[in-house]
């Protein structure tokens, strides 16, 4: 890696790390790559979840889960609870 691309580099590390908005980076298959602290806070995470599955973030949040089964944007293959 060149001088620029490091400088790049730390750049955009530093925005990610010091941005007021929440940023989640996931794979694919919605596996948590990278989240910033801004998103740690407004979630209330306390601890590392890289490598969890994204539905983790929305099990304590069942109006959520209610809101996204019933407006149809379900847009992974992780079956959230359907509507009783």
């Amino acid at each position: 890696m060149n001088t620029q691309d490091a400088d790049r580099e730390f750049q955009l590390n530093f925005l990610f790390q010091t941005a007021a908005e929440g940023i989640l980076i996931t794979n694919a298959d919605g596996y948590l790559e990278r989240i910033n602290p801004a998103a740690s806070a407004m979630l209330g995470l306390e601890s590392d979840v890289r490598g969890e599955h994204t539905a983790m973030l929305f099990k304590h949040q069942p109006d959520l889960i209610r809101l996204l089964n019933a407006e149809g944007e379900q847009q992974s293959d992780v079956a959230l609870p359907h509507k009783r």
